[in-house]
């Protein structure tokens, strides 16, 4: 099991830890905000965060990762050791405290989800 780091965050001017500010690369397709991708995280200071997305993208980020609730998404979530675990619509996936770097929200369902 992967040990929980927790750093200080600095934040940014919309008050978002640094960390887990997002920039979407590309969006090809958005749904409702009650299908919205929910990336839950750990914060500096070891609460849980959410970030919470409709769009499909690939987002950077940088923070340990909590839970993913697909809702209607299917995707790949990227850890700093290279590793990739995929995700699919409906299902929550506990990442136990690994640092994500990465999550692609697909525009179609993935391979490993039909």
């Amino acid at each position: 099991m992967a040990a929980l780091v927790i750093g200080v965050a600095s934040l940014g001017a919309s008050g978002i830890p640094a960390s887990a500010a997002a920039s979407p690369q590309t969006a090809q397709k958005c749904q409702s905000s009650s299908a919205a991708l929910k990336y839950n995280y750990y914060t500096s200071s070891g609460s849980i965060a959410t970030w919470s997305k409709t769009c499909s993208g690939t987002y950077s980020l940088n923070s340990s990762g909590y839970s993913i609730n697909a809702n209607g998404w299917s995707g790949y979530v990227y850890f700093s050791d290279g590793a990739v675990s995929n995700f699919c619509d409906g299902e929550t996936r506990y990442l136990g405290g690994r640092r994500v770097v990465k999550i692609l929200m697909s525009a179609e369902t993935i391979e490993p989800c039909l």
